[in-house]
């Protein structure tokens, strides 16, 4: 697959009935749309309209959620079409992930060294609720998409830096 109109291709996922294929144009310094494209190839499509990064399809196929490039919050997008929307405002690029029913996030902190909150944003009711706290520790570094849940919802998998010291020797 190739996209001559784009020099590159970044955080690339399959739509869920594997018919398309989501992605953001490189260079990832600044900030970018997403687009959609067959996945057998074929022209690319514009989805985003106000910047888009790391993109994600809900479980359902009827959303396409992202971030946008160094800015807190996340929207969401109608796959078949109308207003990109932004859901929730407390959340980091990365630290996000869609399961059944709604997406799990850890809720941005202005005290860095306190636990981090985990919160469930359900789709049906655009209620989020709070299920729980991970250590401070987590989300201390911008490594891309940090958080997974389980299909059936009942495991968060998350990334946490609780060692980055480094000795430097001659």
């Amino acid at each position: 697959i190739s996209t001559p109109d784009h020099r590159s291709m970044a955080y690339p996922i399959f739509s869920l009935d594997g018919a398309s294929i989501y992605f953001i144009p490189g260079p990832q310094e600044r900030a970018v749309e997403i687009y959609q494209m067959p996945s057998a190839g074929g022209p690319a499509t514009q989805i985003t309209r106000g910047g888009g990064f790391t993109p994600l399809e809900s479980l359902d196929g009827k959303w396409l959620c992202y971030s946008r490039y160094q800015t807190h919050g996340l929207w969401c997008a109608p796959i078949a079409g109308g207003a990109e929307r932004q859901i929730l405002n407390t959340v980091l690029q990365g630290s996000w992930t869609i399961g059944p029913g709604g997406i799990y996030y850890f809720e941005v902190s202005r005290e860095p060294d306190t636990p981090k909150v985990v919160k469930f944003y359900n789709f049906e009711t655009c209620q989020s609720t709070r299920i729980g706290t991970v250590a401070p520790t987590v989300l201390r570094n911008d490594s891309g998409r940090t958080t997974s849940v389980s299909h059936d919802g009942r495991w968060l998998l998350y990334t946490d830096s609780v060692n980055r010291e480094a000795v430097l020797m001659l």
